[in-house]
């Protein structure tokens, strides 16, 4: 309607979302705009302006002069100018949160703070403290107003103001300060567009107060003005009314059926006077949330064979974290072309491997930390940095124009390639293929002449991923690296100079062994070649600096240290706002990048057309479907649990009276997300929800959102045992034979052999054998998998149990001959395990299985360690007293043999320690001086001992050929020696 004091037509238009009316008033209001007259299309997302525009060029013809924004957009393209005087620019997710995980730091190292003192050390305070701070920035609350608050108001005020001037030190503005700047630019005569044009504000959801003064200041600009709301938003609408100064006009769903019923009574007093004979909304449960997605898929093909478009179609979630992997993995299967809203979330391998970098700096370079870094596949390879040329990758931000982000897929693709059990054509890769691939050998003519030149070494680094990283683990293991830049450099050092004196001690004919520490060579230059210039790099990080300081250190070490550079660079670009800011230190850097370099967001592709749109249901906010599935519909799950903020309750938002979200609110929020699912279908509209919680193992309640669905449809209340009743399908899949009934309905080619072998397994008769013969010839690697599977529910042992019986093969009575007892030496300890159990005795002898050892600084001497010390010291005493002519040792010369003893246990064990390097030195003193009394004790028993033994051959072994020992006596023989009764 129109509002007299001002020359506008100013209409606020709350009504279900994408009803036919709806659409028809929107298109209208841009169709009464001349075709080449310039319009501002302000939409809650950038796809449901595009929709809106699409639709009416669609049906209309082509326009020019329209633009679309979000809210934000706007009023940062109206800030603009006033940002640039000040010299700040909008603060992004990261650097928003580095501000104020340094204002946190910061008031923590003061004792600034006291009620929320011990809790600010913990990880997730600053996260929520975000939350809260741009709240009540957007409400326009007073810091002041804190002060006068019970138990943390003091402390949320000293806050506030902490990171407002950490905000304004680091060149940054917030959200409220972008929007109140926008809001000022408009008062104070801004010109040119997008001021002063014709405005349609299409669902614009606003939720605070900052918003609606920038709406009020754009619509007295305005010359005409449309603005529609989605029924249920009552924060919204009240918010346009003041802003626009008129009444609204509500539209009501249109028709009879169920899905009208709904959108028109849902958490409404009301009820519809007729229920509706029809299948426009629907009501099922799965066992699990896999199923559950699973069957949608089902659905989703079931109306595309009705003839409703992939982009017709939604998947709306209330939770997303639950459902999208689901999705994706049910999709893949079905073949279906999707667009997640928000990307999908993936494992940041260079993330995780930069972050193992900074962890291996803060821990000391530790190796346990650079082998974490090997794993991940990023060694760059060798020379690509030089090649690479300079780069510039723009922050990952709304803000960022489009034609200054990197090139996305211009359609989407199918996630899996195959689709209700039949093969593609032309798979996507080779790992998609049901058979092997198969090349044909080359002809003789076309095979190239053998080149004499020598073929050059392969690269010790393949694709990120080096060719043996156990290799390389084990080099380190063997090294003692444990940490620091000077430990590295001489343990691998001392580890080289190692092998190149076994291997000038072997006799050439021994090939094998010769080949062996070559190749350990070889890899150990490799490693030294690359570990050590990185750790330099790594030392020469700053204790403290500015950010813009880490940045390039930051920058340089990813070029340096990572094969996948873009997105850690974009993320690492949030920052450049914050290079003054500082100093800090590495912890607070790492506990900054941490959440953001963790895992990855992979943005969708260029456009959501062609694709089933899946997505959080406030995405779809301005949206329209004809087919939309909402499922989760379950305690816990849609609605969630709804908590008060922790750092401001909602007795404290009280007192406030300011409009500050507090507990109705927050119900109001849940109701209106069901609403926007409900209002986002045009034609149908599936509601699910799981009947198990398969990880937690019980079964699981539907929402009470279920039975006020079926109100608002039918009218009357129902219990829960009738709706879980009616959600449960006859044909509905059971957890442990995942399949439909019929295999038609089948998805994907495991679906349809389980749904064609259901029948057959209840058939005991003779009609049954041979009816899945067919399974042995659609595909090899299934067909040996049957057998495989047969063959281990056979009554024999045979190698698909995991045994290899040597009767039964001659390649195994082979391989097991050379570990027979007479053919090689078992230590004792490995005897044992014989004695217990003779397959640990294999798999610990023979197999060499044994837990992974990592090069770290011990706390503890264990027994092992310890009794490996005190038997290379008796080693070393009873040698030097040999070469002196002391033994046996006896009173007189007791004193001299503890002398030797002294000095020989201090020389082992500096040995031990600089392999070890004890994490605790005391603890590691005490140990050894423990062994020195030991030793001193056993010399004393010595020298008092009358039965005139005298020891020799010390550390004497024979038939040990497998391993090599640093200390043996000379007298020690490769060969087994024989002694009656056996061999030893």
């Amino acid at each position: 309607m129109s509002a007299p004091a001002r020359p506008m037509d100013g209409e606020t238009f709350p009504c279900p979302l994408r009803e036919p009316s709806f659409s028809s008033r929107a298109m209208q209001w841009l169709s009464s705009r001349p075709r080449d007259a310039e319009v501002l299309v302000v939409a809650p997302s950038l796809q449901a302006g595009d929709d809106l525009l699409h639709a009416e060029a669609a049906s209309g013809g082509t326009r020019f002069g329209a633009e679309r924004l979000t809210l934000f957009q706007l009023a940062t393209r109206l800030a603009v100018p006033s940002l640039a005087r000040a010299g700040r620019v909008p603060a992004t997710g990261l650097s928003g949160a580095a501000v104020i995980a340094r204002a946190v730091h910061g008031l923590r190292l003061e004792r600034s703070l006291d009620y929320f003192h011990d809790v600010a050390a913990r990880p997730g305070f600053p996260a929520t403290l975000a939350r809260t701070f741009e709240e009540l920035r957007r409400e326009g609350i007073g810091w002041d107003s804190l002060e006068r608050l019970p138990h943390g108001g003091p402390d949320l005020a000293v806050l506030g103001r902490a990171i407002e001037r950490e905000l304004e030190g680091s060149g940054l503005a917030d959200r409220a300060l972008v929007l109140e700047w926008a809001r000022a630019a408009i008062e104070d005569g801004a010109t040119g567009p997008p001021v002063g044009l014709p405005a349609l504000l299409l669902d614009v959801s606003l939720t605070a107060a900052a918003e609606a003064h920038l709406v009020a200041a754009l619509a007295r600009r305005a010359p005409r003005i449309l603005a529609t709301a989605p029924a249920g938003d009552a924060r919204a609408r009240a918010f346009l009314e003041r802003a626009l100064e008129c009444e609204p006009r509500f539209v009501p769903a249109r028709g009879t059926s169920r899905l009208a019923a709904l959108k028109t009574h849902l958490f409404e007093e009301t009820a519809p006077e007729q229920v509706g004979d029809d299948d426009t909304v629907t009501l099922e449960s799965a066992p699990g949330e896999s199923h559950e997605c699973v069957e949608i898929a089902r659905r989703i093909l079931e109306e595309s064979g009705r003839g409703v478009r992939f982009d017709r179609m939604a998947v709306l979630l209330r939770s997303p974290v639950e459902y999208r992997s689901h999705l994706e993995e049910a999709f893949g299967r079905a073949s279906i072309p999707v667009y997640f809203a928000h990307g999908t979330t993936r494992p940041d391998r260079p993330g995780r491997a930069l972050m193992a970098l900074l962890a291996c700096r803060a821990e000391g370079l530790s190796a346990r930390r650079f082998a974490e870094y090997l794993s991940l596949a990023q060694v760059p390879d060798p020379g690509s940095e030089e090649e690479r040329p300079p780069r510039w990758v723009p922050p990952d931000h709304e803000l960022v124009p489009e034609a200054a982000r990197p090139p996305a897929t211009s359609a989407p693709a199918p996630l899996a390639a195959s689709r209700r059990g039949r093969r593609r054509s032309t798979p996507a890769s080779p790992n998609q293929l049901d058979i092997p691939l198969e090349f044909p050998a080359a002809r003789p003519a076309e095979r190239p002449e053998p080149s004499s030149a020598p073929e050059p070494p392969p690269s010790p680094v393949h694709e990120g991923t080096v060719r043996a990283p156990w290799r390389w683990e084990r080099l380190i293991v063997d090294a003692a690296v444990i940490g620091g830049k000077e430990r590295w450099a001489r343990r691998l050092n001392g580890l080289s100079r190692e092998l190149r004196v076994r291997r000038a001690a072997l006799d050439d004919a021994d090939e094998a062994r010769i080949a062996q520490l070559e190749r350990l060579m070889a890899d150990l230059a490799n490693l030294t070649a690359f570990a050590l210039p990185l750790i330099e790099r790594l030392a020469a990080l700053p204790e403290r600096a500015t950010w813009g300081e880490w940045l390039e250190h930051l920058e340089g070490l990813t070029e340096t240290a990572l094969r996948e550079l873009e997105g850690v660079l974009a993320r690492l670009a949030e920052l450049r706002p914050m290079g003054p800011v500082g100093p800090v230190d590495l912890d607070e850097v790492r506990l900054v990048l941490a959440p953001h370099l963790r895992d990855i967001g992979v943005p969708p592709p260029g456009h959501r057309y062609g694709a089933v749109f899946v997505g959080p249901i406030e995405s779809a906010r301005g949206m329209g479907f004809e087919v939309v599935f909402v499922p989760g519909l379950a305690e816990k799950l849609f609605p969630p649990k709804l908590v008060e903020d922790p750092l401001l309750l909602d007795e404290q938002r009280r007192a406030l009276q300011n409009g500050v979200i507090t507990g109705p609110d927050r119900v109001a929020a849940e109701r209106l997300a069901l609403r926007l699912a409900a209002g986002a279908a045009r034609e149908r509209l599936h509601l699910s929800y799981p009947r198990l919680d398969v990880e937690q193992a019980r079964a699981r309640v539907p929402s009470f959102y279920g039975l006020e669905a079926l109100r608002a449809i039918e009218g009357q209340v129902s219990g829960f045992e009738e709706l879980q009743r009616r959600s449960r399908s006859p044909d509905s899949p059971r957890l442990g034979w995942p399949a439909p009934e019929r295999p038609e309905d089948a998805i994907d080619e495991a679906e349809y052999d389980l749904a064609v072998l259901a029948p057959l397994r209840r058939s005991r008769g003779e009609p049954a054998a041979g009816a899945a013969r067919y399974l042995l010839a659609a595909n090899p690697h299934l067909a040996r998998a049957l057998r495989a599977r047969a063959l281990r529910w056979s009554e024999n042992w045979t190698s698909n149990d995991g045994l290899l019986v040597a009767e039964q093969d001659d390649l195994v009575r082979a391989a097991l001959e050379r570990h027979q007892m007479d053919r090689r030496a078992f230590s004792p300890t490995a005897l044992q395990h014989f004695a217990a159990c003779p397959y640990r005795f294999f798999l610990q002898a023979i197999q060499r299985l044994e837990p992974r050892e990592e090069s770290v600084a011990i706390e503890v001497i264990d027994p092992l360690t310890r009794g490996a010390l005190f038997h290379e010291a008796q080693f070393e005493i009873l040698s030097r007293l040999r070469a002196r002519r002391l033994l046996p040792v006896s009173r007189e010369s007791f004193a001299a043999a503890r002398e030797i003893a002294e000095a020989a246990l201090g020389e082992v064990a500096a040995r031990y320690e600089e392999d070890l390097a004890p994490a605790i030195p005391r603890v590691w003193q005490d140990g050894v001086q423990g062994i020195r009394a030991d030793l001193v004790e056993w010399l004393r028993r010595a020298a008092e001992a009358e039965d005139g033994w005298i020891p020799d051959r010390f550390e004497l072994s024979f038939g040990i050929v497998d391993r090599e020992r640093r200390t043996a006596d000379p007298s020690s023989v490769p060969d087994p020696v024989p002694v009656e009764g056996g061999l030893m």
